[in-house]
């Protein structure tokens, strides 16, 4: 059951895609991270994440836990938009 929705979307300039999400769409950033080239933002309700290109560019990921407490897993929809899932590894 999907339970949220926080859409990734990829970004090949990262500081100047934050910049934008901030200056010109009132984002905040609440969490980085400049190694994985990362983040996430917040405005009300609302919530997104940018991405920049990792070593799984340009193929399908299989079912993965990553050391950052997620397990992950993407595919590329039929207008070639990659689509990534991801739920935390934690438990309440």
């Amino acid at each position: 059951m999907i339970q949220g929705l926080i859409p990734v979307l990829r970004t090949w300039d990262f500081e100047a895609s934050i910049a934008f999400y901030q200056s010109v769409l009132g984002f905040e950033c609440v969490s980085r991270n400049d190694e994985l080239r990362w983040a996430q933002l917040k405005r009300d309700n609302s919530a997104l994440m940018l991405s920049g290109p990792n070593d799984h560019l340009g193929e399908t990921e299989a079912l993965e836990d990553f050391d950052y407490g997620m397990r992950e897993f993407a595919i590329y929809d039929n207008n070639g938009y990659l689509l990534q899932f991801g739920q935390s590894l934690q438990t309440d």
